[in-house]
Order: C-alpha cells, then sequence, then structure tokens
C-alpha cells in the first residue's frame, strides 16, 4: 500500500541519492515503521547502503563516517546522542558544505583512531532514523536541525491497519492459513486503545507461527491496554453531548477539561474516534 505520505518520504529520498540535499532525517513515534519503510524504499530503488544503530560515541562515528565514505549510511535510533556536543559537530561537519567541501575533523589520543587521519573529506549521504528529535534548545542543536531535512512519518489507526494488512498479503514467510488467521485477529481485537503498530504486527506473525491455534490467546495476553484511551473511548461512545462527556471524564479521572480537549484531539488526530 502506497500512502501519500510514504511517496512524499521517497520523493525526499530520492532527492538525497540526486545529490540534492546531504540528509533526510525521519521521526516518528515507536513502532510506526521508520526502518522498514526505509530499508524497503532503498532496496526497491536499488540503492546500496551501510546500516548501523545505537551510535554511541563520537569516535565511532568519526571512524563509520571514513570508512563508508561515499556511501549511504543510515543513522538508526540516534536520537540518544543529539546532546552529545562532539557527535553534534560530526554531523553538522558531515552535512554542510564549504566552498562545495564537507570536512570532517577530529582530533584525539584515543589509540582507537591512530590508523585514522586527524580530518578527511566527507562525500557520503545520511539517512538519520529517530523516534523524537528533542534536543537541547541552543544553537549548535539548532544548526544541527536546520541541516537536515526532516520528515514525521505519522498513521492513524485505519492507515496502520491497511498497510499491516499489506505486509502480511506480501510476506512470503507465512502459508495463507497464517495470513488468514493474522488478519482475522486484527479485524476482531484491534481497538485504539492496544495502540496498535507495526512491532506488535511482527510479534502476531511470530504467535501465529509458532502456534496457529493458541496464536489468539498468545497475543491479546502480550499487548498492553492504555487505559486512558479506553475510558476517553468509552466515554465518547456512550455519551453524545459534549458536556456530559466531560464531567463523566473529570469524574473517572480526576483530570481536568483542558487534559480532556487534549486527548481527545489526539485521538481524533489519530483516527481512533
Amino acid at each position: 500500500m502506497q500512502t501519500k505520505q510514504i511517496q512524499i518520504y521517497k520523493d525526499y529520498l530520492n532527492m538525497l541519492f540526486e545529490g540534492h540535499i546531504h540528509s533526510v532525517l525521519c521521526h516518528s513515534k515507536a513502532g510506526y515503521g521508520k526502518t522498514y519503510t526505509t530499508i524497503k524504499t532503498l532496496k526497491e530503488l536499488g540503492k546500496d547502503y551501510i546500516y548501523n544503530s545505537g551510535v554511541t560515541t563520537a569516535v565511532a562515528l568519526y571512524k563509520m563516517f571514513y570508512d563508508n565514505n561515499d556511501k549511504v549510511i543510515v543513522l538508526d535510533d540516534i536520537e540518544t546522542i543529539f546532546k552529545d556536543d562532539r557527535i553534534i559537530n560530526l554531523l553538522k561537519a558531515a552535512l554542510w558544505d564549504v566552498d562545495g567541501k564537507r570536512r570532517i575533523s577530529y582530533k584525539s589520543t584515543s589509540k582507537t583512531l591512530e590508523d585514522y587521519p586527524d580530518s578527511f573529506e566527507f562525500t557520503g549521504k545520511l539517512i538519520i532514523l529517530a523516534n523524537e528529535i528533542q534536543g537541547r534548545n541552543d544553537e549548535s542543536y539548532k544548526a544541527l536541525m536546520s541541516r537536515c531535512l526532516k520528515y514525521e512519518l505519522t498513521y492513524n489507526l485505519q492507515e496502520i491497519l491497511d498497510i499491516s494488512k499489506n505486509i502480511i498479503h506480501e510476506d512470503d514467510s507465512l502459508t495463507q492459513d497464517q495470513k488468514d488467521r493474522i488478519i482475522q485477529i486484527i479485524d476482531t481485537y484491534i481497538r485504539p486503545e492496544h495502540c496498535f503498530n507495526f512491532r506488535l504486527l511482527e510479534r502476531l506473525k511470530s504467535f501465529v507461527k509458532y502456534d496457529i491455534e493458541k496464536s489468539e490467546q498468545l497475543f491479546l495476553a502480550s499487548i498492553d491496554i492504555d487505559e486512558d484511551v479506553a475510558i476517553l473511548v468509552d466515554i465518547i461512545k456512550e455519551n453524545e453531548v459534549v458536556k456530559d462527556q466531560i464531567e463523566k471524564y473529570r469524574q473517572v479521572t480526576g483530570k481536568s477539561r483542558m487534559t480532556f480537549f487534549r486527548k481527545k484531539k489526539e485521538l481524533k488526530d489519530e483516527g481512533m474516534i
């Protein structure tokens, strides 16, 4: 299934490959398929890439850039290092050219860099994947963000369900009976309070592969329910008058009128009500 936003993301990646930009930063909620969508798109486009998840030090990042110069590098789960000045400076240098060149420098007494130069011209392309892009509110961090073409991958519940079914139909590792079982469980049980995403889909696939008869019971026992969402959805279903919804919500949760409207808007935006 090709959604409009996935097509936009693919256009951004094509801009990267054609040299119009140096980096794309894709962010979304956890489990919304950033990695899956990115890798699938790279394969569809026939692009070679280097994938790395969990870079934690500036030294490791510098070595990776040097060892994989002139390549497409996918940096996954990188949001935890956005507060590291040395890493931010390396990323800034990798994404901004001066006189047509992007020059990265790093001087260290570390023995792990003794076989590496102090600086080099970087010609690679970066795809950065993160669950969130919040960092320090300072000029260095802002400068880094300004050098990335940012895109937020968002889905409402119906889109997640539709894409999930498409993923299942295309999965050659599943038998037709397994595919039918997965879709039957999704259609029967998934509700807004389950906060369903593509990681939960992979979990469901694992249960069905393990035991198709027990898969429903095992899956339902494994998923958490967002009680706040469940309460709000039930209140909205039971009460058509907004004033009554607010009063019931405040009675049940002890939370404010403002929280009610904020939560209700979030559910609407995500297609849950």
